[in-house]
């Protein structure tokens, strides 16, 4: 009875709290899109300023395009399914990107393999002010998100992990060797050894009584 009751009132909680973390997400998801679409325009407006800082691989330019993609299709994928894989994508592109653009304000560390050396000591730069608070913005929204998204299945999961750990009911049966329900097996057992010694001594007297019935005192059958 006590876990039947403990399974409902987690069940209540949560029915209660679904909507709400549901609702969360969604404003979470629009708001950490406003974030993704801001650093994915500044990076496709600005690709162009960087053609010329490349390796033999790659340059600078291609790089911010790639990053603008991702953070355009994160934009839309977001506040249309807020998902945990949608949450820990977003949260990948922009804390990679906001930790480039800080690494390389304030570091030379030259290129990195086919990585080029995007070191730019100025925060002047056309849209790079702007594109690191949207980037910083969107690794925090969806670092929330990712959790709220996390919790909400652990409430979703409770409900159901209590109803398979409640016991299924059982109805009161009396056993057929005439022990009670709540007896212990042994006892029960040693009833039933009683009761099966008892009944072929139980018929001979019956059978003897039934003789004695059957003949007159003088012992000459009527």
């Amino acid at each position: 009875m006590a876990s039947t009751s403990r399974a409902a009132a987690a069940h209540r909680r949560w029915r209660r709290a679904a909507p709400a973390a549901a609702t969360t997400q969604r404003v979470l998801g629009a708001v950490a899109a406003a974030a993704l679409a801001t650093d994915a325009y500044v990076h496709f407006r600005d690709a162009g300023y960087y053609t010329a800082v490349t390796t033999s691989v790659l340059s600078q330019a291609t790089l911010f395009r790639v990053q603008a993609a991702l953070a355009a299709a994160l934009a839309l994928a977001l506040p249309a399914r807020p998902s945990r894989l949608w949450w820990a994508a977003g949260f990948l592109v922009g804390a990679i990107a906001f930790g480039a653009v800080l690494l390389y304000r304030y570091v030379d560390v030259g290129a990195l393999g086919p990585i080029p050396n995007m070191y730019e000591p100025t925060w002047v730069s056309p849209g790079k002010l702007a594109s690191a608070w949207a980037e910083g913005a969107a690794t925090i929204l969806t670092a929330t998100g990712l959790l709220v998204a996390v919790r909400a299945r652990r409430h979703r999961q409770s409900p159901d992990r209590s109803r398979r750990s409640m016991p299924p009911p059982t109805a009161e049966v009396t056993p057929a060797d005439g022990g009670s329900a709540t007896d212990p097996p042994g006892a029960r057992t040693r009833s039933a050894r009683r009761t099966n010694r008892m009944l072929p001594l139980n018929k001979i007297n019956s059978l003897a009584c039934a003789h004695r019935v059957g003949r007159n005192p003088e012992g000459q059958s009527p």
